[in-house]
């Protein structure tokens, strides 16, 4: 939590960009809860009838989930539109292997046929991770889970030593500890160049969101979406 929201500044006293920087950071923290709320209401849909009172209240909250996304996402784009100097304060990763990436970030264009998926995901939040494998176990995927890159990176290396390895990775942009998203992906890559990866955050104005590609991501989603959004986009990877 930035030290503007937590209150310690002086309020005739605060930079633009310090003011910009607590806004985004706010946004991107809503979008990230967003996710873990709507993920919840996915899950709660799956488990009642379609003609139980419940499933419309679900769906109206579903429905005003996905409203509020639109204004979060129309918050941040004024922001960025009335700083001026966004670059300087939304590109805030360092990008330790661009360059490299941009040679190693081949596809596997192999069919996967009939075979379950094995999906890898990635993100600190434990309500946004816990809800999605369980949604994408129930939607038929064989799903682990990682708090950080490191434990990531693990499991990553664990798998490639079996049958049975990761066919995508989940990656949220911003983890705690010593590897961000960019920096796992970069990891795993150097271990097999053909690995999928799809980027996640709320920070939708962050160059990695906005140039995916050349962070060596295969595909993006932006906090918050629903299981379905995400069902087709691995689908649409894995045809």
């Amino acid at each position: 939590m930035s030290q503007f929201m937590k209150g310690n500044y002086n309020e005739h006293h605060v930079s633009a960009e310090v003011f910009y920087k607590s806004v985004y950071d706010a946004a991107h923290c809503f979008n990230n809860k967003l996710t873990a709320i709507l993920g919840n209401v996915n899950l709660a849909k799956r488990l009642i009838d379609d003609d139980n009172r419940a499933y419309t209240r679900l769906e109206e909250a579903e429905r005003a989930c996905n409203e509020a996304q639109i204004y979060s996402h129309y918050l941040l784009k004024l922001l960025n539109d009335f700083s001026s100097s966004p670059t300087t304060i939304v590109c805030q990763l360092e990008v330790k292997h661009i360059e490299n990436n941009l040679a190693i970030c081949k596809h596997n264009t192999t069919s996967m046929c009939a075979r379950q998926l094995k999906l890898l995901f990635i993100d600190d939040d434990d309500n946004v991770r816990t809800t999605m494998c369980e949604l994408l176990s129930i939607s038929g995927y064989e799903v682990c889970q990682a708090k950080d890159g490191q434990e990531a990176i693990n499991l990553y290396k664990e798998a490639a030593i079996t049958d049975k390895p990761y066919d995508l990775l989940i990656v949220d942009l911003h983890l705690k500890g010593n590897f961000s998203g960019i920096d796992t992906v970069n990891s795993i890559l150097q271990i097999n160049q053909n690995v999928k990866a799809i980027v996640i955050s709320g920070a939708i104005l962050d160059c990695a969101m906005q140039q995916y590609k050349l962070y060596g991501f295969y595909d993006r989603i932006e906090k918050p979406f629903t299981i379905d959004e995400l069902v087709d986009k691995i689908n649409s990877m894995f045809p």
